[in-house]
């Protein structure tokens, strides 16, 4: 797995990259954003740790995001204290996750170990079907990808997990600390307002595709998917139990 490091600290890029190569990991620096842009456009890059001002990361982050050839790297952004209100950008921008300093770097190995098809939980009803339906709503998973009425929505892993937790038990409202145990890697922290962003990302990614609002907001608790039939290939009974 390559890894590209860019922060405006040089200390903080050697000690990660120090901490990487431990773990098997090969790591190459960038001095700024343009060369952390370049050598990630240059391919085979598989996740990007940036570490510089907002407005410079937000940038980086949005333009890798947006071409289709590095929309699949990993984007692993530290935040500086001060700019922590500044977390919605950073996600919008298509972060994957947001880390506010200091962070200890097992989390971010944490991030970069998840695999699409880890982030699938052993006690996941799909561990034992592929293939989850929630209206028109189709959720492939051994490929990780999403379909809704007939057309492909592009999800980021978090969100992906998401929409598996809520599926997987439609009907019932789940509160952010069940997603949070359901869609993040292990020992990572996520407060209840990151839950809250992702949700919003994940219901304007569905909502692209012309029809209802599936997510429901229940205030002071969490969210729920509004229709309780489900399909799941394999003989999986069609309807949760609403208990």
């Amino acid at each position: 797995m390559i890894i590209v490091i860019t922060s405006s600290d040089p200390q903080c890029s050697l000690f990660l990259r120090h901490i990487l190569a431990q773990q098997g990991f090969e790591a190459m620096l960038a001095s700024d954003c343009e060369e952390a842009l370049s050598l990630t456009r240059g391919g085979l890059v598989d996740a990007l740790v940036v570490d510089w001002k907002a407005a410079y990361a937000i940038a980086l982050c949005g333009t890798l995001k947006a071409a289709p050839q590095t929309r699949g790297v990993t984007l692993i952004a530290l935040i500086d204290p001060a700019a922590a209100t500044e977390y919605p950008r950073y996600i919008n921008a298509g972060v994957d996750i947001a880390f506010v300093r200091p962070v200890d770097p097992v989390r971010i190995l944490d991030v970069l170990r998840t695999e699409p098809a880890s982030l699938v939980k052993e006690n996941s009803v799909l561990t034992r079907h592929s293939r989850l339906r929630h209206a028109d709503i189709v959720l492939e998973a051994l490929e990780c990808r999403v379909f809704r009425n007939g057309r492909e929505v592009q999800l980021r892993l978090i969100e992906f997990n998401l929409l598996r937790c809520l599926i997987e038990r439609q009907g019932q409202v789940m509160s952010r600390g069940e997603l949070i145990a359901g869609a993040w890697p292990k020992g990572v922290f996520v407060d209840a307002r990151t839950v809250n962003v992702h949700i919003g990302r994940l219901r304007k990614s569905l909502n692209f595709v012309p029809g209802e609002d599936p997510i429901r907001t229940v205030r002071g608790v969490g969210y729920a998917l509004n229709m309780t039939e489900m399909d799941i290939e394999g003989g999986c009974p069609s309807r949760i139990s609403q208990g």
